[in-house]
């Protein structure tokens, strides 16, 4: 949510260099789906209890369902 607070857009399909080394290409907007690929989900493996990894786990699926429907939303097929 922070992204769209420093005025980049909430949602940018990345390039195949961000999905395979976090690092964007020159000019790649930075969205939040990108925040999500790269840090949200390897929260989940930084949780120290199994409480707190199975929280993280939840909301790990709750944001890909979520980016999975915002996509489809997004291409005209939702």
């Amino acid at each position: 949510a922070y992204d769209t607070l420093a005025g980049q857009p909430w949602y940018a399909e990345p390039s195949e260099q961000f999905i395979q080394t976090g690092k964007e290409l020159p000019g790649e907007p930075h969205s939040s789906y990108h925040e999500h690929l790269f840090k949200l989900r390897k929260v989940r493996e930084r949780m120290f209890t199994p409480t707190a990894r199975a929280i993280a786990e939840e909301r790990l699926r709750y944001l890909d369902e979520f980016f999975e429907r915002l996509m489809a939303e997004w291409g005209g097929k939702r």
